[in-house]
């Protein structure tokens, strides 16, 4: 776990954005290593955000680096995955998803959600790249209908890209519900069936677990990664994938 905190020490350091006294305060105090003085600050402003209709990345990046050095690996990997998703930036995704991959290796998960091409797809790939790629096929059709000779090629290449783009938009709707483990610091218990009394457990989920979500039948969820089963539905808090 020293490991796991050390990488992510590294590689994901405090983002400075001063804008307001309070965003200050809590970028002196996180470099100052008071981390438990800074959180309620952060947290406060994603509240103002959130209230406003806005949201940012760094507010969740830096948050992510507080619950990570105190080892709240629930809020951290929550915070760490909300980043990634706003800002869709391959630099960025990248080294958020060995972060991912080590905490998951840490909480003793095999073949975690951070491996799915999906999660990966939304973390790596911004939709603005799909929007260029459908420009460029229509700017190909368009320049390659000026001549005889470039015709043909350029509405070939010109559908390509066109179509390209469009699946590339399509796949990023259609991500999968992404969710975290945030219950009780002993983890959550998988279950084989969503009523109580007739449901066996299964195995128990670490808090920090990154998990694939299904249906929800009364108050538990279906998880279908890493495991198949069922939790409760306060267990697990969900991950906003919608890019900004």
């Amino acid at each position: 776990m020293q490991k796991t905190f050390i990488w992510l020490s590294l590689f994901f350091s405090v983002n400075a954005w001063a804008d307001t006294s309070a965003w200050s305060t809590a970028m002196d105090l996180l470099d100052q290593g008071q981390t438990e003085q800074a959180i309620p600050l952060l947290e406060e402003r994603i509240r103002q955000m959130e209230a406003s209709g806005t949201r940012s990345p760094e507010v969740h990046h830096n948050l992510a680096v507080a619950f990570g050095r105190l080892k709240q690996w629930g809020p951290a990997v929550y915070h760490l995955a909300t980043s990634t998703f706003l800002r869709a930036s391959p630099v960025y995704g990248l080294s958020a998803l060995r972060s991912f991959g080590l905490v998951q290796n840490q909480l003793m998960i095999q073949n975690g959600v951070e491996r799915d091409l999906l999660f990966r797809f939304g973390a790596l790939i911004p939709p603005g790249f799909f929007q260029v790629l459908i420009v460029l096929g229509i700017w190909t059709v368009l320049f390659g209908a000026l001549t005889q000779t470039t015709r043909r090629m350029g509405a070939v290449l010109g559908a390509i890209f066109v179509l390209l783009g469009g699946a590339g938009i399509g796949l990023r709707h259609s991500l999968p519900v992404y969710a975290v483990v945030v219950g009780s610091d002993q983890g959550t218990l998988l279950s084989t069936e969503p009523t109580l009394g007739t449901d066996k457990k299964l195995v128990e989920l670490p808090v920090g677990t990154l998990v694939t979500l299904g249906p929800t039948q009364d108050y538990s969820i279906a998880v279908q990664r890493p495991f198949a089963g069922w939790i409760p539905v306060q267990s697990i808090r969900r991950i906003e994938t919608k890019p900004l």
